[in-house]
């Protein structure tokens, strides 16, 4: 995969692994969005976008 266009994400399997841990030790889960997590990222080249 390109470095630069990859995005890490857990795959199904191993969330539904950590799920069964957290229930077997009945630890607590906590849901965190971090979807503006780069809004404000300073970029080293300036881009240029057009919008469809």
């Amino acid at each position: 995969t390109d470095p630069e266009t990859y995005a890490a994400a857990l795959s199904a399997r191993l969330f539904r692994l950590i799920m069964a841990i957290f229930a077997y030790f009945g630890l607590l889960t906590v849901h965190l969005d971090a979807g503006n997590a780069f809004l404000n990222l300073l970029l080293p080249e300036l881009i240029y976008l057009q919008r469809p």
